[in-house]
């Protein structure tokens, strides 16, 4: 796991040194996402002070970090 500022910083130099070369660079900032296992063990009150603290004020699922992803790889979206 990538902590958000080294790679918010990371992916700026990348598309300064890509975007002469016509190369887009997208990044999925996460926030707090459940997977199956996680969900198991939170509680909709822990869940709810959990997620308080990140901008959507839910827990994403998995389905909707890949579903993001997918829609910046289309090339129609370029």
């Amino acid at each position: 796991m990538v902590s958000a500022r080294p790679a918010l910083t990371r992916s700026r130099g990348l598309a300064q040194d890509a975007g002469p070369k016509n190369v887009l660079v997208d990044v999925v900032e996460l926030g707090l996402i459940a997977p199956d296992r996680m969900r198991e063990r939170l509680n909709d009150e822990l869940s709810r002070c959990i997620a308080a603290n990140f901008p959507l004020l839910r827990v994403a699922q998995p389905c909707e970090i890949a579903a993001a992803s997918m829609f910046l790889a289309l090339p129609e979206v370029v």
